[in-house]
């Protein structure tokens, strides 16, 4: 019973790690460390970097209100579907 209710996340995780393992086997040609080196963030280029960190402490302030509005009252089984959909919110 409980891993029909936790098949949702096992989804989307392996969508993800599968999405992440593809993108590396097609833009991935990493031959040396200069292929990692950073570059020079400029004015224009600053909301390529902006838009991923501000994606990233958005998802972790709504995964935080979603397990907040949990009712501490609630049966486990009842939880479950909330963490769930927290969860979901969090990862995409």
């Amino acid at each position: 019973m409980m891993t029909k209710k936790l098949t949702p996340v096992k989804i989307t995780h392996a969508i993800i790690t599968a999405v992440i393992i593809i993108v590396y086997f097609i833009f991935g040609n990493i031959t040396s460390l200069e292929d990692l080196k950073i570059p020079d963030i400029n004015q224009s280029s600053i909301v390529y970097v902006l838009i991923p960190v501000a994606s990233f402490f958005m998802s972790k302030l709504l995964y935080k209100t979603q397990i907040k509005n949990i009712s501490k009252t609630l049966k486990l089984e009842e939880k479950i579907p909330h963490y769930l959909k927290a969860t979901i919110i969090r990862l995409s």
